[in-house]
């Protein structure tokens, strides 16, 4: 395989990954929000 196609692949990967965490902690954000405003 050729090893820039698997370093693209790769780096796709990562930011798929940090995008996935940053969404998780956003939603845990505004879930703990609503009970705090009691909605």
């Amino acid at each position: 395989m050729n090893k820039r196609l698997w370093l693209l692949l790769e780096s796709e990967i990562k930011k798929l990954q940090i995008l996935k965490s940053y969404s998780v902690k956003y939603d845990v954000s505004v879930f703990h929000m609503r009970i705090n405003l009691g909605g």
